[in-house]
């Protein structure tokens, strides 16, 4: 690695990590914006291994991935490439 190009990496709140604050905001933006939208849905599916079966309709993988955590222990959500 080269000196000059070495940047230190900052954590900030939201669990956010990023080189400077500028970047920070923009990917909290981002954020905020596709969760509103709830566009990832038609990217992803999610396993439901207690009762066999893959759940790819965005309506059944929203109130699956709401449930509280008690009740997620078989559920695997994970994106498609």
């Amino acid at each position: 690695m080269h000196r000059r190009s070495a940047q230190v990496w900052f954590q900030f709140p939201g669990y956010i990590t990023a080189v400077n604050p500028e970047e920070a905001v923009y990917v909290r933006a981002f954020c905020h914006a596709v969760n509103g939208s709830r566009l990832y849905l038609y990217y992803m599916e999610v396993l439901d291994v207690q009762r066999y079966r893959v759940v790819r309709k965005p309506e059944a993988m929203l109130r699956l991935l709401t449930l509280p955590s008690r009740d997620q222990y078989f559920i695997f959500p994970f994106y498609l490439n």
